[in-house]
């Protein structure tokens, strides 16, 4: 009886392997298509959820000082490249330059340094105020989702081809 079972056990993981294997022996044999694809772009970002890390007005807060760590670092790489995924991050970051308490030459020369990096293509900005739920929205609302973008547009005279929604 013991036999009998060790030669069952033996003849099943036989089987297994041979079944696992099975997929890469016919996809060896299988010649694929050449890819057509010549390049593939990384984009570098950081997203932000509000409240589920952390609540949402420390969320805004970090957001903005990231905007001015990446400022910092494109200043000093001229190769480094970023995408802000979201306008309401751009959005909190110009309330922040902009506050009472600041030197308004200041706050402007921030201001227009990021919107020459944007300019540039170093700095891309998503078309779109946030990553929205898709499913619970129509075509209205999808519309408006670019408002704020606009906004951004007519300001600073910026550009982008992009909308993010993640």
């Amino acid at each position: 009886m013991r036999k009998r079972f060790s030669k069952c056990i033996g003849l099943y993981f036989s089987a297994m392997v041979i079944a696992a294997m099975l997929p890469l022996v016919i996809s060896a044999q299988t010649k694929l298509p050449a890819s057509t694809i010549k390049t593939i772009y990384i984009t570098p970002l950081s997203h932000y959820d509000f409240g589920f890390v952390e609540p949402p007005d420390e969320v805004r807060k970090r957001a903005a000082r990231h905007i001015d760590e990446v400022i910092r670092v494109a200043q000093k790489n001229p190769n480094f490249k970023w995408t802000i995924e979201s306008v309401w991050q751009v959005n909190e970051w110009l309330k922040r330059q902009k506050k009472p308490t600041s030197v308004l030459p200041k706050d402007k020369e921030r201001i227009k340094i990021l919107m020459d990096l944007i300019k540039s293509g170093r700095i891309m900005l998503s078309t779109s105020w946030g990553s929205m739920h898709t499913d619970f929205m129509g075509q209205e609302e999808l519309n408006r989702l670019t408002y704020d973008y606009a906004k951004l547009q007519r300001t600073y005279g910026i550009t982008s081809e992009t909308a993010l929604l993640d």
